[in-house]
């Protein structure tokens, strides 16, 4: 986690590629609280900044929400879910 967390901190300096990299796993590795401890540590890194999660099933996204909404401490903030494209276009703005 602490290497992903200063790649991270290295892509989004001044000259840095900008290039964030994802979680990949199998099924039942624990991603989604890989995706919760990383985010809590970015989020005091990088001054509270915008985390995007996208996903590519509505169940899995479910799941997702469930799980970083009941990590609101360590994100220090409330998630918010989109249910759309053109939602979360808004939302981004």
């Amino acid at each position: 986690m602490k290497k992903a967390v200063e790649c991270t901190e290295r892509a989004a300096m001044e000259g840095g590629d900008r290039r964030i990299g994802v979680i990949w796993h199998t099924q039942g590795s624990g991603k989604s609280l890989s995706m919760v401890f990383y985010s809590g540590q970015v989020v005091l890194m990088m001054n509270n900044p915008t985390i995007v999660v996208i996903t590519d099933r509505n169940d899995l996204d479910d799941q997702l929400f469930t799980t970083f909404s009941r990590s609101q401490r360590l994100l220090r903030q409330s998630p918010v879910q989109a249910t759309s494209r053109a939602e979360l276009r808004q939302m981004l703005k």
